[in-house]
């Protein structure tokens, strides 16, 4: 993990460590940023249909896809994207590989993850450990 969610609960110190610079403006991180110096597969965290698939300027292709509970993952900043629209995906599943982004980062190979539950943005550590069955 290269850059951690931007929560205002956290203290100033992790906020710091939170902001993304894009040229010379801080903003915060509204998901987590992977980086790594070799490639890595991109899985979807859950089963789901792929709701949008797309190119950013900034962030590279970006996959969004829908799943039950009202929950969305985006996964932002891939490359060699093996999904389309309408693709239904198990948990699992490759849908990319890490790819380039043009936020501060040290690293080529990246992964900017973000996950939306009924609508609102969520840390996507507390996603990974939440009761799916309620």
């Amino acid at each position: 993990i290269s850059k951690y969610y931007y929560s205002k609960e956290d203290d100033e110190t992790k906020q710091q460590q939170s902001l993304i610079k894009y040229e010379n403006i801080y903003m915060p991180n509204t998901g987590i940023l992977y980086s790594s110096d070799k490639e890595f597969n991109i899985i979807s965290s859950l089963d789901g249909k792929v709701s949008n698939v797309k190119e950013d300027e900034i962030l590279g292709n970006i996959i969004e896809i829908e799943h039950s509970n009202n929950i969305v993952t985006i996964y932002q900043s891939v490359k060699n994207v093996t999904v389309k629209i309408g693709d239904k995906v198990k948990q699992g599943d490759v849908l990319a590989l890490s790819g380039p982004n043009k936020l501060e980062n040290e690293k080529d190979n990246c992964l900017h993850f973000e996950v939306y539950q009924e609508g609102n943005l969520i840390n996507p550590e507390s996603f990974y450990n939440l009761d799916l069955s309620k």
